[in-house]
C-alpha cells in the first residue's frame, strides 16, 4: 500500500486587501513630505530669519481662521520649534503629521503661489497669469474681428474673450455682470 500526500492548491491564504503602497497612512505621509519640501524651498527664497518668518505667518493666519486644537501660543521661538518639528517629524509620528495635515491649507496660502503649485499644494493661476490670459483672448478675438475671420471663428474668439474676463472676477459676481450685459444686450436687439 502506498501513502498518498495531498496538498490543498485551492486554500487562499487570507492576506491584507490593501497592500502597503495603497494604505491611507502611506499618503499622508506623502502630503506630509510634499508640504515638508515646499516648506523648504520656501525657506530658500527668504534671507535672515526665515523660519521665523514662515513660522509667524501660518501662525497669524491660523489664528485668523479660528484655528484649534494645536499648540500655538503667543511665543514666537516656541511656535517656530513646533512648526518645524512637525513638519521635520523625525520619528513618523502620526500626531505630528495630523498637525500638519490641519495645517497644510495654511501654509500653502501663506506661501507664494509658485512654490505651492510645484509641490503640488495648489492649483491655479496667479492675478497676473489670469490678466494676461483675458488680454491674449480679447486681442485675438479684436484681430478675429479685423481680419474678417468667418463668423464661427470669430464666435469662439468672442466667446473665449468673455469667458477669460469672467475668470478675473469672485463667482458671487458673475450674476450682476451677466444681467446688466443680458439687459445692454437686449437694447440692442
Amino acid at each position: 500500500m502506498q501513502t498518498i500526500s495531498y496538498q490543498d492548491d485551492n486554500y487562499a491564504n487570507p492576506g491584507l486587501l490593501k497592500s502597503k503602497n495603497q494604505s491611507s497612512r502611506r499618503a499622508g505621509a506623502a502630503g506630509h513630505v510634499a508640504v515638508r519640501e515646499a516648506v523648504e524651498a520656501w525657506q530658500k527664497t527668504l534671507p535672515g530669519r526665515a523660519q521665523e518668518t514662515i513660522a509667524q505667518l501660518v501662525v497669524d493666519e491660523w489664528r485668523r481662521r479660528g484655528g484649534r486644537g494645536l499648540q500655538l501660543g503667543d511665543s514666537t521661538r516656541n511656535n517656530r520649534q513646533n512648526i518645524f518639528r512637525w513638519l521635520d517629524n523625525p520619528f513618523n509620528s502620526r500626531r505630528y503629521a495630523g498637525y500638519v495635515a490641519q495645517l497644510a491649507p495654511v501654509i500653502a496660502d501663506v506661501m507664494p503661489i509658485e512654490i505651492a503649485r510645484q509641490y503640488g499644494l495648489k492649483k491655479g493661476k496667479t492675478k497676473a497669469e489670469l490678466v494676461a490670459a483675458a488680454s491674449r483672448e480679447c486681442s485675438e478675438a479684436k484681430q478675429a474681428a479685423l481680419l474678417e475671420a468667418p463668423l464661427h471663428v470669430l464666435e469662439k474668439e468672442v466667446r473665449e474673450g468673455i469667458e477669460s474676463l469672467m475668470r478675473l472676477m469672485p463667482m458671487d459676481s458673475w450674476g450682476p455682470v451677466l444681467s446688466g450685459v443680458a439687459t445692454m444686450l437686449g437694447q440692442c436687439f
